[in-house]
């Protein structure tokens, strides 16, 4: 009984729009919005619109199930642009500037700049397609990307689960 009240209470949330204090009337948010805000429900769902916008472009760039993506930036920092953690990976999906270098100069972006949503999230999904392109399981891939933490592979694991149980969903629009 539980799990039918959950699963019509995901329902009927799918069901309304996403619109932000600032938002202009009758304009839906994206899919990737409403499962951020899904996982973070007090997040501003305008800032969740520009996660889902980088989200989304660089996920298909990389060719990365944007899933994933979502599920990674939930774990790493709760999409905070801002979030930086004692051994220096920092931004939504917690890159570390040490450990790519080369992707940072390759796109000329300082430290400073990988703060910068747009930069995070295409820096962090090429490492995604990287660690995904050379294992042999999703697990596997976020034991590299989290640089060896087990914890970290079964929590993202079970974020993803969550969110591709509710993607299935249907959504009106």
């Amino acid at each position: 009984m539980k799990k039918f009240c959950l699963i019509l209470a995901l329902a009927i949330l799918f069901l309304i729009p996403t619109r932000g204090v600032y938002s202009e009337p009758y304009v839906k948010a994206s899919r990737t919005a409403d499962l951020i805000i899904y996982l973070r429900p007090h997040l501003d769902p305008e800032i969740a619109a520009i996660h889902a916008r980088y989200i989304d472009r660089y996920s298909s760039k990389w060719h990365v199930d944007r899933l994933k993506v979502i599920s990674i930036a939930n774990l790493e920092s709760e999409f905070r642009a801002d979030a930086k953690n004692p051994s220096g990976c920092i931004g939504a999906m917690q890159v570390n500037p040490r450990v790519h270098q080369d992707k940072l100069a390759k796109r000329r972006i300082t430290l400073h700049e990988l703060f910068y949503l747009k930069n995070n999230y295409d820096v962090g999904s090429e490492i995604l397609h990287d660690c995904l392109k050379s294992s042999r399981s999703f697990e596997e891939a976020l034991y590299k990307y989290s640089g060896g933490c087990k914890n970290y592979t079964r929590d993202v694991k079970k974020i993803y689960a969550r969110l591709s149980r509710l993607s299935q969903l249907p959504s009106i629009g």
